[in-house]
């Protein structure tokens, strides 16, 4: 039943309203009939050469945390297999550069042109071309003024293992110190962090952590560094807000910032091009959903937001009515992350508080554990 429900959910998620506009660059999603000999009908049960096949992609990890949610009879889904590699490989002959691979979507998605398109489309194995609309670059604002009275960071000394320095109060908000004091300090605990990047190495606070791996989807390497020879030109501020996110959740420096998860086991993807204003970004979020799955952690978190696209798309923004947790891709992705058996927790959006609730995607997910913000003094920010 959760596997025809699931099916369900990626058909009626494919956004009917997003075909607009053709320009040349447009942006589509690729969607196959079948995975070359396994299709959405065919038998997925232990011993099986499908149930087989998608295991193997599994590390140990991956599947001792599905099982905690999960039968060994439902453990693998049409979803986990692989894509065929034939199909793909028919696409790229017709120098159509990709994008993203989705296994859970059963797709690619890549920039064509509009005759383009209709080549891809008239391909026997293709059964629908989705075009996605540019999307405007999500600004990460000051929300309030970053200099600081001492007195207002720090607490009254109290007994705790660790001394936070100016990172107390903060940590006091969400009761860490006395969750410290009781041992629990993330250890055991396998964690993907998704952003625009990380400059892990060369931060104090952060060069001793559990980097266990790290994946660059934008563009295609295992470094999250900013560099600056890539497919993409990064701007000087690429891994900034990663490197910021990573601090506040498992970063370490004693004296000045003890961060709750500093034991735990790390995967860093970068997925967010600060340069761009294109829905790239979308794909590579749902291609680090499945990387990160995969390889086992037990919990996602993230501080990307998805909403509000530019003229002359402007209308075909998501509005509020449209943010029901089943419509956009990376939702799609946060919410099958979760039917595994990951915990997701993601920023639930940039917008300030207005009459019109502020969420954006994927935090409208139904299971995502959506996260706003407070300022110093408590309040929302």
């Amino acid at each position: 039943m959760h596997k025809i429900i699931l099916l369900v959910i990626f058909c009626l998620a494919i956004p009917a309203s997003i075909y607009s506009q053709e320009q040349p660059g447009t942006k589509y999603w690729i969607y196959f009939k079948d995975k070359g000999s396994f299709t959405s009908k065919t038998k997925i049960t232990p011993g099986t050469i499908a149930y087989e096949t998608g295991k193997a992609l599994l590390t140990e990890k991956a599947i001792q945390r599905r099982l905690k949610v999960l039968t060994k009879e439902n453990l693998i889904d049409f979803g986990d297999l692989p894509l065929e590699e034939k199909y793909i490989l028919e696409i790229k002959k017709l120098n159509i550069p990709l994008i993203a691979e989705s296994r859970w979507l059963n797709g690619v998605s890549a920039y064509m042109t509009s005759a383009q398109m209709k080549k891809v489309k008239a391909l026997e194995f293709v059964s629908e071309v989705s075009a996605v609309i540019k999307l405007s670059k999500q600004e990460f604002v000051t929300l309030f003024d970053f200099s600081f009275d001492e007195k207002n960071f720090l607490l009254p000394r109290q007994q705790h293992r660790f001394d936070y320095g100016k990172s107390a109060k903060q940590m006091d908000a969400v009761n860490v110190p006395n969750v410290h004091d009781i041992n629990i300090t993330g250890k055991g605990v396998f964690m993907a962090n998704l952003d625009d990047g990380f400059e892990w190495r060369t931060h104090q606070a952060l060069n001793n952590l559990s980097i266990l791996g790290e994946q660059d989807f934008v563009n295609g390497d295992g470094n999250t560094f900013k560099e600056d020879y890539n497919k993409y030109p990064e701007q000087r501020s690429q891994g900034e807000h990663g490197t910021a996110t990573l601090s506040c959740m498992s970063g370490k420096y004693d004296g000045k910032l003890i961060s709750p998860s500093f034991d735990a086991d790390i995967l860093l993807a970068k997925t967010e091009y600060v340069s761009s204003e294109t829905p790239m970004e979308e794909d590579f979020w749902l291609e680090a959903c499945e990387w990160v799955e995969m390889r086992g952690v037990d919990i996602i978190t993230s501080s990307l937001n998805y909403k509000i696209y530019d003229s002359p798309y402007d209308s075909n923004t998501y509005k509020y009515s449209d943010l029901n947790g089943n419509r956009a891709i990376t939702t799609i992705a946060a919410d099958r992350c979760a039917y595994l058996g990951i915990v997701v927790c993601n920023s639930i959006g940039n917008y300030y508080q207005t009459p019109e609730p502020s969420i954006t995607t994927p935090a409208d997910g139904d299971s995502v554990i959506s996260v706003g913000a407070v300022n110093m003094q408590g309040k929302i920010a």
